[in-house]
């Protein structure tokens, strides 16, 4: 009995040491994968990438049409949970702004072989005041603009350059903020 009861006490301790190690393992996977998602993103301060996306009201849009503009674009899906609680706050801020200068484009992520109607029902059953701000993303937009996360967020200057961007959930606050300081600054 008394060799039962050494056994089972060295198992245990090798079952916890094996636990520690692989805690700590995903912990350093997890910290390297957030680090490498806010390296990925185009960088404050350098030119936002060129783009051309479909709208289901104003036909194509692209990047220069937004010249001498604030623009928030917003990377999102249907399906992801932050970017659902983040979005009627986005449109609310998109309505208020909208007087100031600002323009913001909703770059739909869903599977594109069922966006649409997704994004119908969303809209009519969560937010009826996203369709003037509704495009549908492709992979050029996606991949030049380092999108790895949903949702993902860019305010671009005046200037065409990257003012501020978040990967992941961010606060209206924050956002009203970034907005702000893009309006304020020079669009040299």
């Amino acid at each position: 009995m008394g060799d039962q009861v050494q056994s089972s006490s060295r198992f245990n301790v090798a079952d916890k040491a094996t636990g520690v190690l692989v805690g700590l393992l995903l912990l350093g996977a997890l910290y390297l994968g957030v680090k490498d998602a806010q390296e990925t993103t185009v960088a404050k301060g350098k030119a936002a990438p060129a783009f051309q996306i479909e709208t289901p009201s104003k036909g194509k849009l692209t990047l220069e049409q937004f010249k001498g503009q604030v623009l928030m674009i917003d990377f999102w899906a249907t399906w992801c949970g932050p970017c659902v609680e983040e979005m009627p706050w986005l449109v609310k801020v998109a309505q208020e702004y909208e007087a100031k200068g600002v323009r913001f484009v909703a770059v739909n992520q869903d599977d594109p072989e069922h966006a649409f109607s997704a994004v119908e029902e969303f809209i009519t059953q969560r937010v009826p005041g996203l369709k003037p701000y509704l495009a549908f993303g492709n992979d050029d937009m996606s991949v030049s603009y380092g999108v790895q996360f949903l949702p993902t967020l860019y305010v671009v200057g005046k200037d065409g350059h990257v003012r501020a961007s978040a990967s992941g959930s961010v606060t209206e606050a924050r956002v009203r903020q970034w907005l702000d300081d893009a309006l304020a600054a020079r669009a040299d």
